[in-house]
């Protein structure tokens, strides 16, 4: 098996993609660990995606649950509306996942562009 091969059976495996569907918007995220364990949300940056945080993900899940969306315009997760779109704008639709996640509290690990969503949720 390729060396990509093998990193894509890993990922279904440990980290497998979800959809959420609200409407007309679709977000996606992967998700490993255990439901009833501490969320820790982990926010990509420009040019990445919730798959880039597999090794984490196979490193914490015994102790978390880890939650790595991939953000508006990213996978299958559907663009925002504005042409350049601000980090509010992020933030709320990852609080709908959120909420629609039943996710009351979290630690939220963010670059980039994560971390300026982060930063807003953080702030709202």
């Amino acid at each position: 098996m390729s060396t990509a091969a093998a990193w894509q059976a890993d990922l279904e495996r440990d980290f497998p993609q979800r959809l959420a569907r609200h409407g007309e918007v679709v977000s996606a995220w992967r998700e490993a660990g255990a439901a009833d364990a501490p969320a820790l949300v982990l926010l990509h940056g420009i040019g990445s995606g919730a798959a880039s945080w597999l090794p984490l993900a196979q490193c914490l899940k015994a102790r978390a649950r880890l939650i790595a969306w991939d953000a508006p315009g990213y996978g299958e997760s559907t663009p925002l509306a504005e042409a350049a779109p601000r980090a509010e704008a992020y933030m709320q639709r990852l609080r709908e996942l959120l909420d629609a996640l039943d996710v009351q509290r979290c630690v939220l690990l963010g670059h980039s562009l994560g971390a300026l969503t982060a930063l807003a949720l953080a702030n709202a």
